[in-house]
């Protein structure tokens, strides 16, 4: 029997940087009925070589003594007495110490910045940190071992830019740098500062806590003009009710907080508070009147008017054409009343795709096609009897109608024409057709051909339109 090389080719070659040197090759091979494999190797923009020969179980290979910086490509392939498979190929890899990625800078108090990052080396001697507080010029501030993957630099200055950098290295070189994120060396602000009345004379504060080495916490009120501080709180608290206040229309309360340490301050967080009761009486509550006059009524604007709620307007009582893919598309209409217009729609089959098919349709150039080129449904074995699927789904409405072409080269061909899987038409045995089909859905529909042959039959579909 033929022998089925394609079969016997290895798969899911991989390659990994083992070394600043040395890259190990591993594969998949299922065939028992090889002699081993050929590997090659590609240098650059050179040709491949073979590099190596190995037995029939054998699955990987270290490839040593390679160039740092050089790209390199490999291949294998399975051999035996008197065949060669097809090659597995791999990506191209540049022979280099893989960089660490993610480093993060995170401060943990006001002169202190704690730095992680990942390691995706297995073989570096260690990693070299670098600091630069302008972005542009680093200085390297230690060095640390391998597998080692964080370090806190201390004596920093409050309000100072530090921008942090990393690599990894081995005896002869090194890797490229992870760069962080640009830290201000600050004390976290604190954040979600919420005002809620509770009474017709106080107001709860709470906040979030953003800093995990603050002393305590400060606030400040203001009632429109400057701001006067109200509270000095320990560490770690976050809420405060403010007591004494004066209740109206006329009392707009401003707040705002900053965490604290022995030496510094963080920037502030503020909220405005609206002193009045909402018109159901709640405090702090958020009801209002609808646009039809009811308090927390649902009615609502759009370009109908006042809709919805009590109105008795229904909300999308605008009627018209709502889809865009229309040419009488109305944007403020929210009801499809059925106007849509669609624009015609044709397909010559000189490309397929935009369609969907299950892998039996290809583009013909024959003289069976009935301009150009066409779409062919081909039964080139016993197995492909079908069913051949062809779809895609197009715009339509109701009252248009489809028109194509279909040529049959088999006394037993058949093909089958379905909208949204209901039957619309049909068409056996030998010779050709100009099918007309009545559309009577609207809407985004499937449109699809569906043929069955025995073998060597041919199929062909042209010049669809809708209209």
């Amino acid at each position: 029997p033929e022998v089925d090389l394609d079969a016997w080719a290895p798969s899911d070659l991989q390659v990994f940087i083992i070394s600043d040197s040395d890259i190990k090759l591993t594969w998949t091979q299922e065939e028992e009925r090889i002699s081993g494999f050929r590997i090659d190797r590609k240098a650059g923009s050179e040709s491949f070589t073979q590099i190596a020969q190995v037995g029939k179980d054998v699955t990987e290979y270290t490839d040593t003594g390679l160039n740092y910086g050089t790209d390199y490509t490999y291949r294998v392939k399975a051999f035996s007495d008197e065949n060669e498979s097809g090659y597995a190929m791999s990506n191209t890899t540049t022979m280099s110490i893989p960089s660490p990625s993610n480093l993060t800078a995170t401060p943990i108090d006001d002169q202190s910045i704690q730095l992680t990052w990942v390691d995706n080396c297995v073989f570096e001697n260690g990693y070299r940190l670098e600091r630069s507080e302008d972005g542009v010029s680093f200085t390297q501030i230690t060095e640390v071992g391998e597998d080692v993957t964080e370090y806190t630099d201390t004596g920093l200055t409050l309000g100072t830019d530090y921008t942090y950098r990393v690599k990894a290295f081995s005896d002869e070189n090194e890797s490229g740098y992870a760069m962080s994120n640009t830290m201000t060396m600050s004390i976290p602000s604190p954040s979600n500062l919420t005002a809620t009345p509770i009474d017709d004379q106080s107001i709860q504060l709470t906040w979030s806590d953003n800093c995990g080495f603050e002393s305590g916490f400060r606030l400040e009120r203001s009632d429109g003009g400057s701001y006067a501080q109200i509270a000095e709180l320990g560490a770690n608290i976050t809420e405060y009710t403010d007591i004494g206040l004066n209740y109206g229309t006329d009392y707009t309360y401003t707040y705002r907080v900053k965490a604290f340490t022995d030496d510094n301050e963080s920037d502030y967080t503020e909220t405005t508070v609206n002193f009045w009761q909402d018109c159901e009486g709640e405090w702090g509550g958020s009801a209002v009147e609808d646009c039809n006059g009811d308090c927390d009524g649902t009615a609502f604007e759009n370009e109908c008017g006042c809709v919805g709620g009590s109105t008795g307007m229904q909300e999308d009582f605008c009627y018209g054409c709502a889809n865009p893919n229309a040419s009488n598309y109305d944007p403020n209409a929210t009801i499809d009343d059925g106007s849509c217009i669609y624009p015609p729609f044709n397909e010559n089959f000189s490309d397929i795709s935009d369609w969907t098919s299950n892998g039996y349709w290809s583009i013909s150039s024959s003289n069976n096609c009935l301009v150009g080129n066409c779409a062919l449904s081909y039964d080139a074995a016993p197995t492909d009897d079908g069913p051949h699927i062809i779809s895609r789904y197009v715009q339509v409405y109701a009252g248009q109608t489809m028109e194509f072409y279909v040529y049959i080269y088999s006394p037993a061909g058949n093909i089958s024409c379905y909208i949204n899987n209901s039957l619309v038409w049909s068409k056996s045995g030998y010779g050709s057709e100009y099918a007309s089909v009545s559309i009577n859905v609207s809407g985004n529909v499937e449109i699809k051909f569906n043929s069955n042959g025995p073998e060597l039959s041919s199929l062909y579909l042209d010049e669809l339109s809708i209209e």
